[in-house]
């Protein structure tokens, strides 16, 4: 990720299942590594934190979005409906009610902030 700086990099209809072991396996895969030769250069740091720098992560409805918030943070989280594909909810404002614990703030960046920065739009 060092050769792209500010690059971000979002999953779409990707569900969230993947998100937390991946960060596990990168981490591992670096550490079985650590002696080993790294093309394009080792990775600085840890390269769940290097990858989470670029991530964001737009869950299902029907998924725990709380618990990825708690994960990985709410600044990674965007709200997606893909209405009428099967996994969108006819009325945008119903994803509200899967954020329930979260505060203000977590709820207005996965709703609106997070994807504004990214679309360079003044959130």
């Amino acid at each position: 990720m060092g050769a792209f700086p500010g690059r971000p990099v979002v999953a779409l209809e990707c569900g969230i299942n993947w998100v937390v072991p991946l960060l596990h396996d990168v981490d591992h895969a670096a550490h079985m590594g650590r002696k080993g030769y790294w093309p394009g250069g080792e990775v600085i740091g840890r390269p769940s934190e290097v990858l989470m720098e670029h991530l964001y992560v737009s869950p299902f409805y029907e998924e725990d979005v709380v618990g990825l918030v708690r994960a990985i943070g709410p600044e990674r989280v965007l709200f997606g409906s893909d209405y009428p594909h099967p996994e969108g909810v006819a009325h945008a404002i119903e994803w509200v009610n899967k954020l329930d614990g979260l505060d203000d703030r977590e709820i207005r960046m996965i709703m609106r902030g997070n994807a504004a920065r990214l679309l360079g739009i003044e959130d």
